[in-house]
């Protein structure tokens, strides 16, 4: 999650005793093989114009793999390099000798995740273009002018070293290097990604959901995405919104009636009224996968896998009217990471308020994810089985695995081991609540919706529900670590 950059000199410490290549100097020469098989040449890829944008990292470098997670070489590829505009080439170099196929799949204790996956340029391992550009530390980012074949560090971080390089800054920089920026991008240029490939249902009609990523030098405006069924179209979205480059927006296919047997795929067709200017697959088509949802009770265990960062994540689930029914944290620890939260499985007993179809709600107040442990994640459990478990995806803020379980049977409740007691129930309007203090207490109706809520109250406080029409509610009570959720009859 939260990244503390550090200085590339303290990085430097120990690791090498040479120098790194001057700026100015002649970029050495050289002819590789990528991991996929294909051959890269340095001098003819500037002998077609086009700078260099090269990455000189290590598997096992923290802040390596921070600056790969940001995305900017990602990015610039996309917009600038062959699937864009074709005006630059970016290129990353894996500098240790030691380093395996594994440790780039992330297989390995020493690696910190897997680089290969969904990284769109080339990946390189070969130790001695390192050694030929003098590497004393990881990352080390460059640029390479195709006018005279000259070698700049660009520099990962900005000049506070508060964030990592975004796209236009590393352009910049080049161009500053190499006599101007002269890139210029292409219009209309977007590529179709899914929130996820996985679709959870509930039944055999679904929202899926896509997302619209603009690599263009304009904003997308509109886009057309088609639903193909088996190959033939049976759903069009008309996306519209003003996202800048670099940015993405989502939308859905409403209402779709879906065959659990059949192949689904959804193409970007157009925009901004035009055909996208790269129509590839790469870039235009996904293919989803649907998952029928596992059936619960409404008595279910949340199990919440932290990562090193607690006092940054929290969760929520929600029905099918997109209320939140249950919510939980963020969690204490350190503002720095680490606690007796952190990396650690949290325990949660939850009464959903009625039959339904349940999202569940990965969030962070970062915006970078629960990536800082590979395991965090949420399992669900309902009578002793297991109905859902995801390991956290990657996201910023909020991701969001609609249909994620299905409750069809209301089960009798059980707190024997939650000490507290709401009483009087059934009740004409006052209940209190034993043995919890400092407590706050929401009501929800049978839809799910939150119709009252207080806070900071006492045990054995009177707490005035007479405001609410007699009926079934559910009453959640929740004190630190310790919560109940309890059906209440008003009378």
């Amino acid at each position: 999650m939260k990244k503390l950059l550090l200085s590339l000199a303290f990085l430097a410490t120990g690791l090498f005793a040479q120098a790194q290549i001057a700026n100015g100097s002649t970029a050495p020469d050289f002819t590789a093989t990528d991991v996929d098989g294909n051959s890269h040449s340095l001098s003819t890829y500037l002998s077609e114009g086009k700078n260099i944008v090269m990455d000189v990292s290590a598997t096992w470098c923290g802040p390596c793999w921070g600056f790969h997670q940001a995305e900017t070489l990602k990015k610039l590829h996309y917009a600038y390099a062959a699937p864009g505009s074709d005006e630059i080439v970016v290129l990353f170099i894996e500098g240790d000798a030691q380093t395996t196929m594994a440790d780039l799949m992330g297989q390995t204790g020493s690696s910190q995740g897997d680089w290969l996956a969904n990284t769109p340029y080339p990946i390189i391992d070969d130790a001695s273009i390192a050694s030929s550009y003098q590497i004393a530390y990881y990352p080390t980012l460059f640029g390479i002018c195709s006018t005279d074949q000259t070698v700049y560090e660009v520099g990962t971080v900005n000049s506070s070293q508060t964030a990592y390089l975004t796209p236009s800054e590393v352009l910049t920089r080049v161009g500053n290097f190499c006599g101007g920026n002269n890139v210029t991008g292409v219009p209309n240029h977007g590529m179709l990604e899914l929130i996820s490939d996985e679709v959870y249902v509930c039944s055999t009609t679904a929202n899926i959901p896509f997302s619209i990523t603009n690599y263009g030098n304009n904003n997308i405006t509109d886009a057309t995405v088609v639903l193909k069924e088996n190959g033939t179209v049976i759903a069009t979205s008309s996306f519209s919104g003003n996202v800048n480059q670099f940015e993405h927006d989502s939308a859905f296919f409403e209402d779709v009636s879906i065959d659990l047997n059949a192949t689904y795929t959804a193409e970007l067709t157009g925009i901004n009224g035009q055909t996208p200017h790269n129509t590839t697959t790469e870039m235009t088509t996904r293919a989803y996968d649907f998952i029928v949802s596992e059936e619960a009770s409404n008595n279910i265990t949340v199990k919440v896998r932290t990562d090193n960062y607690p006092t940054e994540i929290s969760w929520e689930i929600r029905n099918s009217a997109g209320n939140v029914v249950e919510s939980y944290g963020p969690y204490s620890g350190s503002p720095n990471g680490g606690g007796s939260n952190a990396n650690t499985t949290k325990i949660h007993e939850v009464n959903l308020p009625s039959t339904d179809c349940y999202d569940v709600v990965f969030l962070d107040n970062w915006g970078d994810g629960w990536g800082s442990n590979p395991n965090a994640g949420i399992e669900i459990v309902s009578n002793g089985v297991t109905v859902y478990n995801e390991d956290a995806p990657s996201f910023t803020s909020e991701f969001v695995r609609g249909s994620a379980f299905n409750v069809t049977t209301l089960a009798t409740e059980n707190f024997d081991d939650i000490q507290i007691s709401i009483y009087p129930n059934p009740s004409n309007g006052s209940i209190f609540v034993s043995q919890l203090d400092n407590y706050t207490m929401n009501v929800f109706d049978l839809t799910g919706k939150q119709v009252f809520t207080k806070n900071d109250l006492k045990a054995n406080e009177e707490v005035n529900l007479s405001s609410l029409e007699t009926g079934i509610y559910f009453v959640k009570v929740e004190s630190n670590d310790m919560q109940k959720t309890t059906k209440l009859i008003l009378k």
